[in-house]
């Protein structure tokens, strides 16, 4: 059976824009706390989180907090259309510039570094560790290429609103390992 993504990418971001419009200030470390509560991250982790944009649900409270607790943390930075991501070192108040697709990244000169916990943003979610992209690859291509680096703990981060039953997938597609929201976090289906 063949399915549309652009139709479901459309669904799915009515979906979290309404979740981001009725989300209140405590979401985010709502989110938090369901992370650090739930998902192994005591182990020695290099994090790589993002910048939310748009209506993403905001991760920067989870990554100040791993940053507190003594975690390398990085963001995501984009070389090319066909390449993995790369990730810098960022630190709640260092500086950051504009991208070319104007997403704050770090500067060229702040050192590179492997996650081997990475922080995922998304459209819509299963509980079977699914997830629905922009359609770029840029997420699946990274957490393949850093699977195949090491151990990798691929973990969602969304407004609980943005679970579906099922997302269709395509050979290409990664599997996450967590998905956590602002009500509770997920451990999904052993891939």
């Amino acid at each position: 059976m063949r399915f549309n993504k652009e139709t479901i990418r459309e669904k799915a971001r009515a979906l979290r824009k309404a979740a981001a419009k009725t989300a209140h200030a405590q979401t985010s470390e709502q989110l938090s706390a369901q992370f650090l509560d739930h998902v192994p991250w005591n182990k020695d982790l290099t994090v790589g989180g993002y910048w939310p944009i748009g209506d993403e649900i905001d991760s920067r409270p989870l990554l100040a907090a791993l940053d507190r607790a003594g975690r390398i943390c990085g963001l995501p930075v984009v070389i090319t259309q066909t390449a993995s991501l790369i990730f810098r070192a960022w630190r709640p108040g260092y500086p950051l510039k504009s991208s070319t697709y104007g997403i704050p990244i770090p500067a060229v000169s702040t050192e590179e570094l492997v996650p081997t916990l990475l922080l995922v943003p998304l459209l819509a979610f299963d509980r079977s560790g699914h997830r629905l992209g922009y359609g770029g690859g840029y997420y699946d291509r990274t957490i393949r290429s850093l699977r195949e680096q090491g151990s990798l703990l691929g973990v969602g981060l969304a407004y609980a609103a943005q679970e579906v039953p099922s997302i269709p997938r395509e050979a290409e597609d990664e599997v996450l390992d967590w998905v956590v929201t602002e009500r509770e976090a997920i451990r999904t289906k052993v891939r």
